[in-house]
């Protein structure tokens, strides 16, 4: 009985938990939508007010065009993070080679503000190339490596941030870490948790959506995501995959998804 009434007690914790999020996610979800929203309505019906001169119009319509991509991109954030919890029988799952992942993810970098930040270290990797590759949505996989990178940069300052690839024997990690302002020890078990920000993010432009949206795409795919941090000294994700656990993820998806 008295170890019935423990497990009892801890279901019913977490199910408080559980629902405590929930609330805190429907809270902060339309909180983050009702500001780049107030901001635009705010700023056209100043505009609107009067007549105002042409740069007055073009200062408004800038503020306006800000906002409106702010917008953009929380609702693609969360459309992706609806995704994430996707059905296999719904994505095209193909094999995605790791090593040609990352250049591509390096190559769209180049094209951001953050040219010249990533540096990429792919060496010693094994000559089969099936010890590189593993199974799943290549388009999901390179939306967390680039969540992940994006941190990095934003938090560092203008530092660089690292990007590794290593294989052994039968696991390959991908390994991202930086020199920014790391994460409080008090706050690790909150930050995968949607909408979730670090008390030493504050200032930085951001949503708290990236890493939730990186941790289910990598489980998803069978892999782990591992973070080690100091505030202050920077940060590390590491994700990894076991090949072996990979053949029966490609298995039991050959007969859950569509298989590319």
């Amino acid at each position: 009985m008295t170890d019935l009434s423990l497990t009892l007690n801890q279901m019913l914790d977490r199910l408080d938990h559980a629902f405590d999020m929930q609330k805190t996610f429907i809270s902060n979800a339309s909180h983050e939508l009702k500001n780049p929203l107030t901001a635009i309505i705010g700023e056209s019906e100043i505009i609107l007010s009067k007549e105002r001169t042409v740069e007055e119009y073009i200062q408004s319509l800038g503020k306006i065009t800000s906002e409106a991509e702010r917008l953009e991109v929380l609702t693609k954030n969360l459309l992706s993070l609806a995704q994430a919890d996707f059905d296999f029988a719904r994505v095209e799952l193909t094999p995605v080679r790791l090593d040609e992942l990352l250049w591509e993810t390096s190559d769209y970098f180049e094209k951001t503000s953050y040219k010249g930040r990533l540096r990429v270290h792919i060496a010693n990797l094994p000559d089969d190339p099936a010890k590189l590759t593993i199974f799943g949505n290549g388009n999901l996989l390179k939306i967390a490596l680039i969540n992940l990178i994006d941190n990095g940069c934003k938090f560092s300052g203008l530092n660089p941030v690292d990007l590794n690839l290593r294989a052994a024997d039968d696991l390959v990690s991908i390994i991202i870490s930086d020199m920014g302002i790391g994460i409080p020890e008090k706050e690790l078990e909150d930050i995968f948790q949607p909408f979730f920000r670090a008390t030493n993010a504050v200032g930085f432009k951001g949503s708290g959506i990236g890493l939730s949206l990186t941790k289910k795409i990598v489980t998803s795919h069978g892999g782990i995501l591992k973070i080690t941090t100091a505030a202050g000294k920077g940060t590390r994700f590491e994700v990894h995959f076991d090949l072996n656990s990979q053949q029966a993820f490609k298995e039991h998806s050959s007969t859950q998804g569509i298989v590319g």
